[in-house]
């Protein structure tokens, strides 16, 4: 039986030299995908309405009293393997509920979808 343990490694890091300012790796649930390098653990992967693809969101150290509403960095797009082929990145027929996120304190944006945090593969 042929191992691919091996292999593993010397693979990410081509997929991860050829893809620029990409990086290969997995959501906390298990999905796999590609982040831009900048993506650590601790961020979040959310659908934005208007967007054509999830992306990445970094929390913010807030004094903000409002608990609900989290100050968060936009890090960028991702793709995330399997979520657009399912159907599950349709965020009108969604039965997700949609929530509120305040982007560097100036924007606003609804997501309904957030399929866990960032574990990238180093």
């Amino acid at each position: 039986m042929l191992s691919l343990q091996r292999h593993q490694q010397p693979f990410r890091e081509a997929i991860n030299a050829f893809n620029g300012d990409k990086i290969l790796g997995s959501t906390a649930v298990g999905y796999a995908g590609m982040f831009n390098k900048s993506t650590r653990p601790g961020d979040i992967v959310v659908a934005l309405f208007g967007g054509e693809y999830p992306f990445v969101l970094r929390p913010r150290q807030s004094l903000r009293v409002d608990v609900d509403l989290g100050d968060f960095e936009l890090i960028g797009q991702c793709y995330i393997h399997g979520l657009m082929e399912e159907g599950q990145f349709d965020i009108k027929s969604s039965k997700h509920e949609a929530q509120w996120f305040e982007l560097g304190g100036e924007y606003e944006v609804e997501h309904p979808f957030q399929p866990g945090g960032i574990v990238p593969s180093q």
